[in-house]
């Protein structure tokens, strides 16, 4: 007797491997599809932010680099904010800068930062006269120490 097709058994088990294996494709697939969205907006977020501190390290007057900024990146808005503080060292400042992101339907995102920057005129000469004084002597110290230590040897 011939045998003239596939029995329900092969059939099944042929059906049941097909299942599985497009399963699995379609699952990779749609991994991938979400890395490629997700490196697409780390990469907007990181262009957002890059924007937001360009704007703020390009501000010449302290008073207008701490002002509240935004901008909209089609359905997204971004603001940002500065926080600027003096340190011991004349001229040089903490900025800290804050970025808020609100996309469509999802909640607010937030990214801080802080930099050190160098920024003469961020600097108001009441408040920085007495660091350079105070930067003075400590310059004199270490060349003397190192005076004395010459001396020594």
């Amino acid at each position: 007797m011939k045998r003239q097709g596939f029995t329900i058994v092969e059939v099944l088990v042929a059906l049941a491997l097909f299942v599985m294996l497009a399963t699995v494709i379609v699952g990779g697939y749609l991994n991938v599809i979400q890395g490629y969205e997700h490196a697409n907006l780390q990469g907007s977020r990181e262009a957002w932010v890059s924007y937001a501190r360009a704007a703020v390290l390009a501000e010449p007057q302290r008073e207008n680099a701490e002002k509240e900024g935004e901008f909209s990146d089609g359905d997204v808005q971004i603001r940002w904010r500065a926080t600027i503080e003096p340190t011991e060292v004349p001229n040089l400042f903490a900025v800290t800068l804050t970025c808020e992101w609100r996309e469509p339907g999802k909640a607010a995102e937030k990214h801080e930062e802080v930099l050190r920057v160098m920024r003469p005129t961020w600097g108001d000469e009441a408040e920085q006269g007495p660091l350079k004084e105070a930067m003075r002597a400590r310059i004199r110290e270490v060349v003397d120490a190192q005076a004395l230590n010459q001396q020594t040897r």
